[in-house]
């Protein structure tokens, strides 16, 4: 990526930031849906159907927050 100076640049660091906090907000989203899971089969002795859907809800919900962040879901009209 080439940098550029003056207002080009203050957009593509803009952009970076938006992409980075999508990225960490689904990272963040599948890793507790997973240990929510987890905790769920450690307190029921259900081993990995906890987990299996904590992590599969983790990932609907990061992938519905990276569709926000977007602008994709949710655009006022």
């Amino acid at each position: 990526m080439a940098w550029r100076l003056g207002r080009d640049r203050g957009e593509a660091v803009t952009s970076l930031a938006n992409l980075s906090s999508a990225g960490l907000a689904f990272g963040m989203a599948v890793i507790l849906g997973a240990a929510l899971g987890y905790g769920v089969d450690y307190l029921l002795g259900s081993s990995p159907i906890g987990f299996l859907l904590g992590f599969l809800l983790g990932l609907v919900a990061g992938v519905l927050n990276v569709f926000r962040a977007a602008g994709v879901m949710g655009k006022r009209q």
